[in-house]
């Protein structure tokens, strides 16, 4: 039985001058980057720190995926104009159920909804295998942050990988930076991933190299607007949370 994934290639933000240097798709991920101080148990005046900062991180983590802000305008009658921006508030009853906060409304996600989330981050082992079964999920049972094409794979990941870097420095110095990066108007997959909160060590990369899949000859310009044609429908098929076109 072949391998499904010998056709990809994953890489971190430290290992993209590994990747493939010829025409291709490829497709960021973001990973919890949890360690054994997030789950492990630890006792403080009788309560088990290691689930609070475990479902913390889980809220934050979660609050990440949260869709851009939706602009719209309507018009009424005599010329009347509406237009407003609305914020994708799907993290926020989570969070309440991750920290067993009470639900404050019918549609809240009430913590007695989740009791195998509860069991399992009440739980030193089980929080571990929550963590290791989270993590494994990448990229098949996933969502992708974002979908792009590149004449050279290796060229346009570390353009990625150094803007990603230089940005995240400006943010670990000065918190206001992801605000700022939040209402810039205009925007890159680094900006937008820094101003939600991704730090290198949760970012990875799986390429797919157009030059190993498709046997029959076809010169990088012919196999570039192929590439194109799949991000292009890849995107609107998937709508990655930190996709634009």
């Amino acid at each position: 039985m072949t391998d499904p994934f010998e056709r990809f290639g994953r890489y971190t933000c430290m290992t993209v001058d590994e990747a493939p240097a010829g025409v291709g798709l490829y497709a960021w991920y973001a990973s919890l980057a949890a360690g054994p101080k997030d789950w492990e148990a630890e006792l403080e005046q009788g309560v088990d720190v290691g689930a609070q900062r475990l479902r913390a991180l889980l809220g934050r983590h979660t609050a990440r995926y949260a869709a851009p802000p939706l602009e719209l305008s309507a018009r009424g009658t005599f010329s009347t104009v509406w237009s407003g921006s609305l914020s994708d508030e799907t993290a926020v009853p989570i969070a309440r159920t991750l920290q067993r906060a009470p639900a404050e409304s019918a549609s809240d996600y009430d913590a007695t909804r989740a009791p195998c989330l509860q069991e399992s981050l009440d739980s030193p082992a089980l929080r571990q295998k929550l963590v290791t079964a989270l993590e494994a999920a990448l990229p098949v049972l996933s969502a992708p942050l974002y979908i792009g094409v590149a004449t050279c794979l290796r060229e346009r990941l570390s353009t990625h990988v150094h803007q990603f870097q230089e940005f995240s420095a400006r943010a670990s110095k000065d918190p206001s930076v992801r605000e700022s990066l939040r209402r810039a108007r205009k925007s890159s997959f680094a900006t937008r991933a820094v101003a939600m909160g991704y730090t290198p060590a949760q970012l990875v990369v799986w390429t797919l190299s157009l030059d190993e899949i498709i046997e029959e000859d076809a010169p990088p310009e012919k196999l570039r607007l192929v590439a194109e044609a799949a991000e292009w429908l890849l995107n609107r098929w998937h709508r990655p949370f930190l996709g634009r076109r």
